[in-house]
């Protein structure tokens, strides 16, 4: 059987991975950034990371959300 929000988890799952991508990426440009000694744009990546980490700790918090209330239904 099909829950009508399947594809609502499905999108949510997707971004949820891209961002997963993202932050991974920003975490490698960090370490080239930092072994190249540039220090003002290894502070500016690493600021990235920071807004990254949130934006994924918010996405799967609503994910949990979404995924508590269909399952309710």
């Amino acid at each position: 059987p099909t829950r009508k929000g399947a594809p609502m988890i499905q999108a949510k799952d997707d971004r949820t991975n891209t961002l997963e991508y993202i932050e991974s990426m920003l975490q490698q440009l960090s370490v080239m950034a930092r072994s190249e000694h540039l220090d003002m744009l290894v502070y500016f990546i690493e600021m990235a990371c920071v807004v990254f980490s949130d934006a994924l700790r918010d996405e799967k918090l609503r994910m949990l959300g979404i995924e508590k209330r269909q399952t309710a239904a």
